[in-house]
């Protein structure tokens, strides 16, 4: 990570060696100063006379006096940018291991998501598996007992079509089929129909790209499955979960047998296009 930090700052790498050569510079004046005062106390000393030996004093004195401070801001400078440099390899350490938490972090999210995500899939397995139909001695279990419950709707729905003779283009005898099924089937498939709303929900409130997980759901659903959450949303009028499963209706649509009546297709593509859908997700 370290590493893949300084790659990834330039500019701080380019800030330390200006700062190192701005040190050596100075370094390289002090030095030139101090061989000047040394060379000018030797020319003095070897010219002084002994009757001026105060006079002599007095020049080296004004002549060590500004150097010493000129080498003492040297060093303070120097200093400065000594300080300046540490502080700097300080932040951008800093900065590459804030980076590398965060990275971390978002890992653990990411991780901890799709643990989730895959728990509720093993659940939405477990109410397929134990969806239980029929009588206690030979019960319909799983995917098989959706495959009756498409039976028993298609059943109720053609009940009403007879007494009186129904219009298929109704949507009201498709309630009356769903309100009487569900007098029988409550249990199962409002648990059904409410888990499966949650995975959905959850998969478009916590990831960027919900396409991968969706595919993943999509793949837990039989085409009974599929039928049974076409009716029930369309009777109850809750276009959230038809407009997810929209492409997977279409799909069973394109393999035939699906719709009760051809004339439902047009019942569904109504009810999305009211709430905004395009009539497009569902094939005519």
């Amino acid at each position: 990570m370290a590493s893949s930090g300084s790659k990834n700052n330039p500019s701080s790498d380019a800030n330390n060696d200006d700062s190192a050569a701005a040190l050596r510079s100075l370094g390289w004046i002090g030095s030139g100063v101090i061989l000047v005062v040394v060379i000018a106390v030797a020319v003095l000393m070897y010219n002084f006379q002994t009757d001026k030996t105060g006079q002599i004093g007095d020049t080296i004195g004004g002549i060590l006096n500004p150097a010493l401070t000129f080498l003492s801001f040297i060093a303070v400078v120097m200093a400065l940018f000594l300080q300046q440099r540490e502080l700097s390899l300080a932040l951008n350490e800093y900065r590459r291991s804030a980076g590398a938490l965060e990275d971390q972090r978002s890992e653990l999210i990411e991780q901890r998501s799709n643990a989730i995500f895959l728990m509720m899939i093993e659940v939405h397995r477990h109410n397929v598996d134990g969806t239980q139909v029929g009588g206690r001695d030979n019960p319909y279990v799983g995917r098989k007992a959706f495959g009756i419950l498409k039976t028993l709707y298609s059943q109720k729905y053609e009940y009403f079509m007879r007494e009186p003779p129904g219009d298929p283009t109704s949507i009201d005898i498709i309630r009356r089929a769903h309100n009487e099924f569900r007098r029988d089937q409550d249990v199962v498939v409002r648990h059904y129909i409410n888990t499966l709303r949650h995975i959905v929900k959850y998969v478009e409130a916590t990831f960027k790209n919900p396409d991968p997980y969706m595919d993943i759901l999509r793949s837990q659903l039989s085409k009974s499955e599929i039928f049974c959450i076409t009716y029930d949303c369309l009777a109850r009028n809750e276009l959230y979960l038809l407009e997810k499963f929209s492409t997977d209706i279409r799909a069973a649509h394109d393999g035939g047998d699906f719709f009760l009546r051809p004339e439902h297709l047009a019942l569904l593509n109504n009810a999305l296009a009211e709430n905004g859908g395009t009539l497009s997700t569902v094939a005519t």
